[in-house]
């Protein structure tokens, strides 16, 4: 019998060494509750892995120590006793510590009641942490930031817009009732009289339509003469008697030749006025340039310059035309370069072809104990000589 207890202890210190061999985190069940903080909030994002991070070295720390490294049976057998002490105790066994902490689990598998519990519990702090955001019943509250604040004006406003989006489809709909009403009550009135009232009503009409017209007509006339006698903007608009150049129906814009051709008419007048002493034909003429370049008219009364103009037009256009030729010869080049190409490539392109075509031939002349072409029949007649 005493042997059969050494053997049976020889085995269980045999298995416990087995047991030890693996490392806890593998041997033990992980009942922590795996916080991710990627849903959380910044400033608890923050702590939480603050928290990670101290308790990652507090636990590399004890790792490396070798008087505070446990084994795996070491830790099993703390739990068993932790285990039996919540049983004495009247605690349910295998119960986790408080939620949200990251201590590990002193139990073994959970029963059914105990994950109901752990969910109850889990709802109720979840309510709590709610109601202290949202400033409900029992908490604290808060007062609103920046971004509460943002977000109420922004439903507020959205609510203007759709109290005013709704009151418009309202008017539209009343509007639209209003329209078919009125135009069932002249359906009703239009059957309801007699034979001869829609000629009267017609004729009375066609009266209207002709005082509208007149009405229009006279109030054009008006406002004509107004434009006629009154101010335009940044100019005088004076009665010279010319056309204003710029409106409808007046004559085109004489070219640089004609007005060359009226400026020295013009030097020509006042030549002659100058000549004969009419101090009158000179003010006169004098005046009506005035006038035009008053008007926003330019006034080309000077010959040597509508010459120079002319020339630097003609010299311009002769250096316009020039480049264009040169522009049409080059492009000429190269319209002819690019077909040369396309000729020699297609008689290249057809000399290979045909290359092709004769050793495909000469292979097919080709005859077994007669090397090279066959120059003729072996029985054709002979020629005379």
């Amino acid at each position: 019998m005493v042997d059969m207890a050494a053997a049976v202890a020889g085995h269980c210190r045999f298995f416990d060494y087995l047991a030890d061999l693996v490392d806890p985190k593998f041997y033990h069940a992980d009942d922590r509750e795996h916080i991710n903080p990627k849903y959380m909030k910044h400033a608890e994002r923050a702590a939480t892995k603050r928290a990670f991070k101290e308790q990652y070295k507090q636990n590399k720390r004890a790792k490396l120590d070798p008087d505070a490294v446990k084994t795996t049976t070491e830790l099993h057998k703390k739990q068993a006793q932790e285990a039996a002490e919540r049983q004495a105790a009247g605690e349910p066994v295998g119960g986790l510590a408080a939620l949200g902490t990251l201590h590990l689990s002193a139990g073994g598998q959970p029963s059914r009641e105990e994950l109901l519990q752990r969910l109850h519990a889990k709802m109720e702090a979840a309510r709590k942490a709610r109601n202290a955001k949202e400033g409900g019943e029992g908490a604290d509250k808060q007062p609103k930031g920046a971004a509460d604040n943002a977000k109420q004006w922004r439903q507020e406003q959205l609510g203007k817009k759709l109290k005013a989006k709704q009151q418009q489809q309202q008017q539209g709909q009343k509007q639209q009732q209003q329209q078919q009403d009125a135009a069932q009550k002249r359906k009703q009135q239009q059957q309801q009289q007699p034979e001869g009232a829609p000629a009267a009503k017609k004729a009375k009409g066609e009266q209207q339509q002709q005082r509208q017209q007149q009405g229009q007509q006279q109030g054009q006339q008006q406002q004509q003469q107004q434009q006629g006698t009154g101010l335009a903007f940044n100019k005088l608009q004076l009665d010279t008697g010319r056309p204003v150049p710029g409106r409808h129906g007046s004559k085109a814009k004489p070219s640089k030749a004609e007005a060359l051709k009226a400026a020295e008419d013009k030097q020509a007048r006042l030549a002659d006025a100058a000549a004969r002493q009419d101090k009158e034909a000179i003010a006169a003429e004098a005046w009506r340039a005035a006038l035009a370049r008053a008007s926003g008219e330019r006034v080309l009364d000077d010959p040597k310059l509508l010459r120079r103009s002319l020339k630097k037009e003609a010299q311009e256009k002769a250096r316009k035309a020039k480049r264009w030729a040169e522009r049409n010869s080059a492009q000429q080049e190269q319209q002819k370069a690019r077909q040369d190409k396309r000729k020699d490539n297609l008689a290249a392109r057809s000399a290979v072809k045909l290359e092709k075509k004769k050793e495909r031939r000469d292979k097919k002349l080709l005859r077994a104990g007669f090397e090279g072409r066959k120059a003729g029949f072996i029985n054709a007649p002979k020629a005379k000589q």
